[in-house]
């Protein structure tokens, strides 16, 4: 839910600096592109690496992005608006990181309960 939130966030904060829907329609545009590029590399790098060290990772990349985002609401800082844009648009990118999760998850379940509910035994 958080992630979610955060992504509505970025969207007003761009459409905020740049009163431009073009703008808002490129975020939406790089959140599906880093999705859909990323999900087919996350499983294979899931099942071939420790998945608390790639939870980790991505958890901590998510950390850092949230930072980034809530920095460019200081306007003690001596950005300019394309600075901010810039910073958003790659807050916007956490998307890529969604699939990691994702296929981490469905690693955590045996392979036993998967295969139940494709043959149609399980609930």
């Amino acid at each position: 839910m958080s992630l979610q939130t955060q992504a509505v966030i970025v969207g007003w904060h761009v459409y905020e600096l740049s009163k431009d829907a073009l703008l808002l329609g490129l975020i939406g545009l790089a959140e599906a592109l880093a999705a859909i590029g990323f999900a087919f590399v996350a499983g294979h790098i899931v099942y071939h690496r420790r998945p608390a060290m790639v939870y980790s990772y991505c958890l901590s990349v998510l950390v850092l992005n949230s930072i980034m985002i809530w920095s460019t609401t200081f306007a003690w800082l001596p950005w300019s608006a394309t600075t901010r844009l810039v910073i958003l648009f790659a807050g916007a990118l956490e998307h890529m990181f969604r699939p990691y999760i994702q296929a981490l998850f469905a690693s955590f379940s045996p392979r036993s309960v998967g295969m139940e509910a494709v043959k149609g035994k399980g609930a």
